[in-house]
């Protein structure tokens, strides 16, 4: 049976796996979440020549040091024979961060407070972790310059990482990896207007970006609109409060149907054609997909729609 070496043991891989379930498999312990690329948490480093296609996909996102240090993300790296890889020591890109505070918005949604003296870019999202292993993908929903970290969470019941989180006691400490991610205000889209659309926790991102795009495009028109399922999905935090107060923002929530016009598409009617405006779209991602379609289709152009899907962690949350 073909195999792959890992910190010295050799491992039987299967030709449908990737390394990753081929090291879950050998009950191996390796940091690891989204199993997607996107967490960065299951990185490991390769050890000898590897196809450079192979390695070019799984090396997406990784810094530049890392790729030229041979860091690979073993989920998106498939096993092939003589393939020798170790883990990597986590410390240097690890963070500690103790919980400040955290509330719920909804019966599903909450609010988590860290302290920690990170910075990030608005728009950006961490990787956290309870117990060092299992890794989950929250983004910021405030500027770096708060002093604190708040990321906003959906809760699964009896879920690793975010059920974990929200039952942490205030004062606990939890790991964080990143800042990651480049879902960031385009100083190169050259508009007239902003909109940001998002649907459940999607929200968390755009918050973050409309409170940059505030300070530094402040004569840029801004429209900010949440969408939800059902008005049980549906949620406020005091950040979107104090966006709503704010002068040259318009703040707006609507509910959506993936067929149907919904409430959304008319609060998207009344913003006429969209060829003048930067659109920062964030959620789910089958509301992605539906609503980039329906903005291009509205004349926003192609180069100036700009996407974060959340990952869906229904069965590893």
């Amino acid at each position: 049976m073909p195999s792959i070496r890992f910190n010295d043991q050799t491992l039987d891989y299967l030709p449908t796996e990737t390394v990753l379930q081929c090291l879950l498999r050998h009950r191996q312990q390796i940091p690891h979440g989204c199993q997607a690329g996107a967490c960065q948490s299951c990185r490991v480093k390769v050890n000898g020549p590897l196809a450079a296609q192979q390695m070019h996909l799984a090396q997406q996102g990784l810094r530049p040091d890392e790729r030229a240090d041979g860091i690979a993300l073993s989920c998106q790296l498939q096993p092939s024979e003589g393939l020798e890889i170790r883990g990597i020591s986590p410390k240097n890109d690890q963070h500690t961060a103790s919980i400040v505070a955290r509330s719920a918005l909804n019966e599903q949604v909450w609010e988590l407070t860290l302290g920690t003296r990170l910075r990030w870019q608005a728009g950006q999202y961490f990787s956290v972790s309870v117990n060092g292993v299992d890794y989950r993908c929250y983004s910021a929903s405030n500027l770096a310059d708060d002093g604190n970290l708040r990321l906003q969470l959906r809760r699964y019941e009896g879920g690793q990482v975010s059920d974990a989180l929200c039952r942490a006691e205030v004062g606990s400490e939890v790991t964080l990896q990143g800042p990651l991610g480049d879902f960031t205000l385009r100083s190169d889209a050259r508009t007239k207007r902003i909109l940001l659309l998002g649907n459940g926790t999607g929200l968390a991102p755009l918050l973050a970006l409309a409170q940059h795009a505030l300070q530094e495009l402040p004569a840029t028109p801004i429209t900010l609109i949440h969408a939800y399922r059902s008005t049980q999905q549906a949620y406020h935090c005091t950040t979107l409060e104090e966006l709503a107060k704010q002068a040259d923002i318009t703040v707006a929530s609507a509910s959506w149907a993936d067929s149907a016009a919904s409430e959304l598409d008319d609060v998207l009617d009344k913003l006429g054609a969209l060829s003048d405006t930067a659109c920062y779209l964030s959620g789910s991602t089958d509301f992605v997909r539906h609503y980039q379609r329906r903005l291009f289709m509205r004349g926003a152009s192609r180069s100036h729609i700009f996407c974060e899907s959340c990952l869906d962690f229904t069965q590893r949350a």
